[in-house]
């Protein structure tokens, strides 16, 4: 078990533990940095918790089979990401290779947007999911066309089709952006939790912080009473945003930021790169981003008006930060970006200790109220530019 993760070697033994000795607390938190295997190691102890296999990674069972390819009926999952990152960086990987591993790469990451739609967490009629429900149903439908173990007899037509499925993807995150996990959904979960199964069930909870007050006391009920077999995932990588009530609830499992080493292994060993030119998994997404060098060329000028003396007297005089407005995914990456070239200028010796924490909080505490209060992004953009130019 746990054959496919990463690094993370504290957390994955700490599971095993649990797991074998039947003694794993029926609500977790994951936190940790982007991209440190949150998501991956939660979709994991899923697999290994329904498992009625041996419980390795390649167990025959069908419930492994199913949690696999993410189609478990008694696997649930709520919260945002940055789906479309994840979503495009397979296709250009599976339009380009056909293996196994590439078909399960891009087959997972389209259905981790999906779960977001099942039924259990609608009731059918709220406008926002009659607006994206039809593309949710065409996505699946588009992928269910791509066999794990076919051959391809027609490559134009197989390259057309996951471009289709991105497509009716996009479509989906384009029209659906919330980052609260809405109170209703949270009692549909509840429900559905208490009814009787013949199977363990999992509810994931992504991005926890991000929740509503309203939400966070609706789910709190549920951390204070969980069904027998039943196991409840939360995910963050602000910490700090989530209120003590569910912290006392929820046994932790801290996730370190993987070294340079461990990074590159994610990049050779998941996505088959072998060239060795990217220093993290973020910086691999990004390479296959048209708008990789726009954003770069921002967060770069963005900093150093921060950190200039000479201090630029608004946005304006900057750059022009439009395409950040309407753009949340972009607005995140910015904000990655900059606290990057933050890092970097520290290493380089061009702002001291201090500065560079005091920079980082703020950077990280205005992408966490972005996220959780949906303010507006150029309003949130200029507070941010004004508070760290005084500093």
């Amino acid at each position: 078990m746990f054959e496919n993760i990463i690094g993370q070697k504290r957390v994955v033994e700490e599971l095993e533990k649990a797991v074998t000795q039947s003694n794993l607390p029926a609500s977790l938190l994951f936190s940790g940095e982007h991209y440190s295997g949150k998501i991956s190691t939660a979709l994991e102890l899923a697999r290994v918790l329904t498992c009625t296999g041996d419980k390795s990674w390649n167990c025959p069972c069908k419930s492994c089979e199913s949690q696999r390819q993410l189609l478990h009926p008694y696997l649930q999952m709520l919260g945002s990401s940055l789906f479309m990152d994840e979503i495009t960086a397979c296709a250009d990987k599976l339009k380009n290779e056909q293996p196994v591993y590439a078909r399960y790469m891009f087959i997972r990451a389209v259905r981790k947007l999906l779960k977001r739609f099942d039924p259990v967490l609608w009731d059918g009629n709220e406008p926002k999911y009659k607006q994206v429900a039809g593309n949710a149903v065409k996505a699946e439908e588009l992928l269910r066309e791509i066999s794990i173990d076919g051959g391809i007899t027609n490559a134009g037509k197989f390259g057309k089709t996951i471009d289709r499925i991105v497509s009716e993807c996009q479509k989906i995150t384009d029209s659906y952006n919330s980052d609260n996990i809405p109170i209703d959904q949270i009692r549909r979960i509840n429900s559905w939790a208490h009814t009787a199964s013949d199977s363990v069930k999992v509810i994931i909870f992504e991005n926890a912080d991000a929740m509503q007050e309203s939400s966070r006391n609706s789910l709190l009920k549920l951390l204070e009473e969980p069904p027998s077999g039943c196991f409840l995932i939360l995910t963050t990588s602000r910490k700090g945003a989530i209120i003590p009530t569910i912290l006392s609830r929820v046994r932790m499992f801290n996730f370190y930021e993987r070294s340079e080493d461990e990074c590159s292994e994610v990049i050779r060993r998941i996505f088959r790169e072998e060239k060795g030119e990217y220093r993290n998994i973020r910086e691999y997404f990004l390479s296959r981003k048209a708008d990789t060098g726009l954003l770069r060329d921002m967060s770069a000028k963005f900093v150093a008006a921060i950190l200039s003396d000479a201090k630029a007297a608004n946005l304006g005089s900057i750059a022009d930060f439009k395409s950040l407005y309407y753009n949340k995914r972009l607005f995140i990456l910015f904000i990655q970006e900059c606290i990057e070239i933050l890092r970097e200028a520290f290493i380089e010796g061009k702002i001291d200790v201090r500065r560079a924490e005091e920079l980082n909080r703020l950077f990280a505490r205005t992408l966490g109220q972005k996220e959780q209060y949906n303010q507006s992004t150029q309003l949130v953009l200029e507070a941010l530019y004004y508070s760290a130019a005084s500093g």
